[in-house]
């Protein structure tokens, strides 16, 4: 028959199985370091956290040689302006696998 309340799995039950949030970022990070290997990535660093329903996204923001931003300005000063690349990772909550990856759109 059907599942009684007292047969549900508990809130608190159900969340002890899940991956804490720096387990994900960690899993994010430790994948796109690999995934990108030959790409050269600097500066990487965490730009958002979103936790939805069974999984969690998180973004990441790096640098590669290709984006740096070449002007007037920047070949006379001799500055180097590095653009920024984001990336969302997502990352499933209960087993931690990297389910996705993709650009974030909006002001990127």
């Amino acid at each position: 028959m059907g599942q009684t309340v007292q047969d549900a799995p508990s809130h608190q039950e159900a969340s002890t199985s899940a991956i804490s949030l720096n387990d994900a970022v960690a899993r994010a990070r430790t994948w796109l370091l690999a995934t990108m290997s030959d790409e050269n990535i600097t500066n990487l660093g965490l730009e958002e956290v979103e936790h939805c329903p069974g999984y969690w996204n998180i973004t990441l923001g790096f640098s590669r040689p290709w984006d740096e931003a070449r002007n007037a300005v920047t070949v006379l000063s001799g500055a180097v302006i590095m653009r920024r690349t984001y990336k969302v990772i997502t990352v499933d909550e209960v087993t931690g696998e990297i389910i996705a990856m993709r650009n974030r759109t909006g002001d990127s």
